[in-house]
């Protein structure tokens, strides 16, 4: 059986050390329910951390990148299933496998 990631929206924010490194969280927001059963005003739950030894920007780039990720699949879907659709996707072939490569990789289903 095939996991799921977990769901988007993913935000980023710093964090502040991570073994002694300063960090960034990649989050999402549980909800306002969620929020209510903890007696707080905003669930956030961390999915990940990131961290860069030797440098902040890099670490900061790879958290705006990872925290895009369930956007960027989305987006990746919507287009494949766009050029597949249209007549120009014979122009297109390369871009749709492209497309696909890249769907595959982030949902574990092959290429």
């Amino acid at each position: 059986m095939q996991a799921k990631h977990t769901p988007g929206p993913w935000t980023y924010s710093a964090d502040d050390k991570l073994n002694g490194l300063r960090a960034f969280g990649i989050n999402r927001d549980l909800g306002k329910e969620a929020a209510e059963e903890r007696g707080v005003d905003v669930a956030i739950e961390t999915i990940a951390e990131v961290c860069e030894a030797n440098d902040h920007a890099i670490a900061e780039a790879d958290a705006r990148l990872i925290a895009a990720a369930p956007d960027l699949l989305e987006a990746c879907k919507q287009a494949f299933e766009e050029l597949g659709a249209s007549a120009a996707w014979r122009v297109s072939t390369l871009r749709l496998d492209v497309l696909r490569k890249a769907i595959a990789k982030a949902t574990g289903t092959g290429a």
